[in-house]
């Protein structure tokens, strides 16, 4: 006995992506793609007789993958496109402070330059795409700090796992 979990696109018909044991209760399907919707139903099982499902679709938006470089106004982000966003939010913060939204851009635009960044002051910054209410997962944070003018400090960390929201 256990579940079986089914996966289709909008025009796709439901297949079995996945035979999980009994007591399991969650699962990552690590092979979907960027700006497709999934909808999902798991049916219990015990031998060959299944249950009733109930369908839930999710959104999946990628991280923007995010570079940032010193320029003349201050400090430029840019991102590759992440399929399916609507727009992108760009956060920072200082060490000890938090990430706030400090600009909002349509899905078109794919930099924006910070020209209220300080000389001197640490700042981390990341970038996340959106469709409506579902989220992308934050891009990889990035951090600046200009020592003396004209040098940029950057270093690269890795993406945490994206909570995906349902749609």
């Amino acid at each position: 006995s256990g579940y079986k979990i089914y996966r289709r696109t909008a025009k796709g018909r439901y297949v079995c992506i996945k035979t999980v044991k009994s007591g399991t209760t969650s699962y990552v399907d690590k092979t979907v793609k960027s700006g497709n919707r999934y909808y999902y139903c798991v049916k219990a099982y015990n031998g060959n007789v299944l249950s009733g499902y109930t369908e839930a679709s999710i959104l999946y938006i990628k991280a923007p993958v995010v570079t940032v470089r010193k320029s003349a106004q201050g400090v430029k982000l840019s991102w590759k496109k992440s399929a399916g966003a609507k727009k992108y939010i760009v956060y920072r913060k200082t060490p000890t402070g938090k990430y706030r939204a400090v600009k909002t851009v349509t899905a078109k635009t794919l930099s924006w330059t910070d020209k209220t960044a300080k000389k001197g002051q640490t700042y981390y910054y990341i970038v996340k795409a959106v469709n409506n209410k579902t989220y992308s997962a934050a891009s990889p944070q990035k951090m600046k700090r200009p020592e003396k003018p004209g040098q940029v400090r950057i270093l690269r960390f890795h993406p945490r796992q994206s909570n995906l929201r349902q749609g």
